[in-house]
């Protein structure tokens, strides 16, 4: 299937040549390394010029020139699935936290390029207090959204801001009087993430 681009960013068309040129050429390597991606043991040399940054049990995400480009895995893609990540996406563009999105096709994201690194678990950093305010800040605004924003995954550059990258797992939810709890239990997984175990109030 053809990965036709819909791009909602006001891009050159120079650089809407280069992003489907791109994401061509990176869907046929992808085809061509499909068993070892299902298996986590594909070569990342291979990818290039695609620079691979990070992998999930649903997705990889790779670095092309000054892109981000998230692919999903066919093993574990639902027709819906990319769909349903991007329209999120959509929404919640204008969060500080969110990474702006330029375009997406049949299973492909492509966002703005983030210096810095995944947060892993048992990272600490420099400021601690203020990393997590980034996260309880993240958190809130998606949930006023109308999102969960459960198995959150987030990028921070090196700047110190935080972004969140993983929105496959992101829920619906209607009822405003649940924000608070969900709230509380988005900021305690962190905690606990981090290794802190002791919150100030």
């Amino acid at each position: 299937m053809e990965e036709e681009i819909l791009f909602i960013q006001d891009i050159s068309e120079e650089e809407k040549e280069m992003l489907q040129t791109g994401i061509k050429n990176l869907k046929e390597i992808l085809e061509e390394e499909q068993g070892a991606l299902t298996f986590g043991l594909y070569d990342p040399t291979r990818m290039y010029p695609f620079q691979f940054m990070a992998e999930g049990n649903y997705g990889i995400i790779f670095q092309y020139k000054h892109y981000v480009i998230k692919y999903i895995k066919e093993y574990s893609w639902e027709e819906e699935e990319l769909e349903h990540e991007a329209s999120i996406y959509l929404k919640l563009q204008g969060i500080n936290q969110i990474p702006t999105l330029y375009g997406y096709s049949y299973r492909f994201l492509i966002m703005e390029k983030l210096e810095g690194s995944i947060v892993q678990e048992g990272f600490v950093p420099e400021d601690l207090e203020h990393f997590r305010q980034q996260i309880r800040e993240s958190a809130e605004a998606i949930l006023d959204k109308g999102y969960i924003p459960f198995d959150i995954e987030f990028f921070i550059t090196r700047e110190g801001k935080v972004k969140v990258l993983d929105m496959g797992l992101f829920q619906s939810y209607t009822d405003p009087s649940q924000k608070e709890r969900h709230l509380k239990s988005v900021c305690q997984l962190w905690d606990t993430y981090l290794g802190v175990k002791e919150k100030k109030e």
